[in-house]
C-alpha cells in the first residue's frame, strides 16, 4: 500500500476517511486526506498506543481496519487539554499581533467546545480542527484580547448538527437552569472572569456535573481544586 498523506486524495483515502468517521473520529466527508483527516490519524494513532505520525502505511491500515481498533472516544465524557503536546504548539493565531499564539495559551474556548461536541456526538471533534475553524470564521479576537468570541459555540454547534444557547448569568435563577441543563445531559461551556479561581485573564471551562451542591469542572488548562459551590 502506497503511504496516504495530507494532500493525497482519490478512492483510497475516501476508504481511509470512511473507516475512520465508523470508528468514531472526525473526517468529515470526501475523498481529500485534508488537514482534518490527519488530525483523525493523529488521534488513531495516540488512542491505539502508536507513535505520532500523520502518514498512513500498510501496517497503520490493518489496524485501521482490524476489528479490536480502538474508537475515537472511549468513556461517557472526553476530556482534552490544551496543553496535550499533540497540539499545544499549533497555532491559534490573532493576526493583528506580533507574536503567534498557539492552543497552549490561547485555545480555551475550542478546546472546551471539542470536550463539549466530542461527548454529546461519541466522536472525536479535536481542539486543532476546531481552532482552525474558528479563525478561518473569524471568530478569533484578531487583536489577541478576547481569545474566542462568544458567538462561535452556537455557530460551531449547528456545524456539527447541535443546538447551543448563550446564557447570561444575572442572578440566582441562572444557576438553577444550568443544574437543571446539567440534569438534562446538556453541556455548559462558561466564561468564567478575570480574578476568579480559573484566570487571571479570561477562560472558557467545561462544567460536567452538579453533584451534592458542587460544581465538577473539567478545566482546558488542568489542574486539580475542588472549591464549594
Amino acid at each position: 500500500m502506497t503511504i496516504l498523506r495530507e494532500k493525497d486524495f482519490g478512492a483510497p483515502v475516501g476508504a481511509l476517511k470512511a473507516r475512520l468517521n465508523a470508528l468514531g473520529y472526525d473526517c468529515g466527508t470526501g475523498d481529500r486526506f485534508d488537514r482534518r483527516t490527519s488530525w483523525a490519524v493523529r488521534w488513531f494513532r495516540r488512542q491505539n498506543g502508536w507513535e505520532d505520525g500523520d502518514g498512513v502505511d500498510g501496517a497503520l491500515w490493518a489496524r485501521i481496519q482490524s476489528e479490536d481498533a480502538v474508537r475515537g472516544v472511549t468513556g461517557a465524557f472526553q476530556y482534552y487539554s490544551m496543553k496535550d503536546p499533540l497540539w499545544a504548539d499549533y497555532p491559534y493565531d490573532a493576526a493583528n499581533t506580533p507574536e503567534i499564539e498557539v492552543i497552549s495559551n490561547s485555545g480555551c474556548g475550542p478546546t472546551s467546545m471539542a470536550m463539549a461536541v466530542s461527548t454529546a456526538l461519541n466522536r472525536a471533534v479535536l481542539p486543532p480542527v476546531l481552532a482552525d475553524w474558528s479563525n478561518a470564521h473569524g471568530f478569533r479576537d484578531p487583536d489577541g484580547i478576547h481569545g474566542t468570541d462568544d458567538s462561535f459555540f452556537p455557530v460551531c454547534a449547528k456545524l456539527y448538527g447541535l443546538t447551543a444557547e448563550l446564557v447570561p448569568v444575572e442572578d440566582e435563577a441562572s444557576f438553577a437552569r444550568a443544574k437543571a441543563e446539567i440534569a438534562a445531559g446538556n453541556a455548559i461551556i462558561s466564561n468564567v472572569v478575570p480574578g476568579s479561581p480559573f484566570t487571571n485573564c479570561g477562560h472558557y471551562n467545561m462544567i460536567s456535573a452538579i453533584e451534592d451542591g458542587r460544581v465538577r469542572v473539567c478545566d482546558p488548562v488542568p489542574k486539580n481544586m475542588d472549591l464549594p459551590l
